[in-house]
């Protein structure tokens, strides 16, 4: 795991921030999400489709690997998606505790650091140029869905692979496979596109790939689910009293 001053310094921390949704651990023999049985992609669909009705909650506990700017860097996290669409993803210290956290409501957003004693709060779409996952205008809401297997809210039963716009207007295409989804890229409202890719092409994932940018700015983000359960809690906006406004990590 990184060290101290590498997760401080970690200039992916953003793109983590942002593609990400995650949780604490409980107590008991976890829950598990039940597998999609195979059969006709057009039949998957429509299942993972009737399984989010109710809204969609986890939370899970994962090992990430990125690639960005030249360097490589791997780190835990965990991940929460309640019902209502909120998602917290916390970035762990090598001692297991939260360094960075980022609670996002649709498309508001706050970003605390925990090193430093800080916090940044305002709309999701500013932390564009740091988390690319926000700068498609994808809602707090379909960025956990896309983190677990589920499309972007609003695909219905015959919907056009090609032709699916997104809560926050990015346009998005996906495959599916025999089990769940291969695959969902996202063209952005600003100048970032997305790709995930679902290793292998099964609900619910154990391994996503989720690449961006062109050049300098892009990036590889390898997520391996060691826990993933559902979750029915609800999240709250953190509390910031004792913290120093307005910084970003590493800002």
């Amino acid at each position: 795991m990184a060290s101290y001053y590498r997760v401080r310094a970690f200039p992916g921390f953003a793109y983590t921030i942002l593609t990400l949704v995650l949780l604490a651990g409980c107590a008991g023999s976890p829950r598990r999400f039940d597998p999609i049985p195979a059969g006709d992609p057009t039949v998957v669909l429509d299942r993972l489709a009737e399984r989010a009705v109710d809204g969609v909650g986890a939370k899970a506990f994962a090992s990430l690997k990125m690639n960005a700017a030249g360097r490589r860097d791997s780190f835990s996290a965990r991940f929460l998606l309640d019902t209502h669409g909120r998602i917290r993803i916390d970035v762990l210290s090598p001692f297991g505790t939260a360094a960075y956290s980022i609670f996002a409501d649709g498309r508001e957003a706050t970003v605390i650091d925990r090193v430093r004693s800080t916090y940044w709060k305002g709309q999701s779409s500013s932390l564009g140029a740091l988390v690319p996952l926000f700068a498609t205008g994808l809602t707090s809401s379909d960025i956990g869905r896309l983190l677990l297997g589920f499309l972007p809210s609003g695909v219905t039963e015959g919907a056009d692979p090609n032709e699916i716009l997104t809560s926050g207007g990015a346009r998005a295409r996906y495959e599916m496979a025999s089990q769940g989804l291969a695959s969902v890229s996202l063209a952005s409202v600003g100048s970032m596109s997305l790709l995930f890719r679902y290793l292998p092409a099964v609900f619910p994932p154990s391994r996503i790939l989720v690449m961006g940018g062109v050049g300098p700015s892009s990036f590889e983000l390898e997520i391996r689910y060691l826990e993933l359960e559902p979750w029915n809690g609800q999240l709250t906006a953190p509390e910031l009293r004792g913290l120093t406004c307005c910084h970003l990590p590493g800002g």
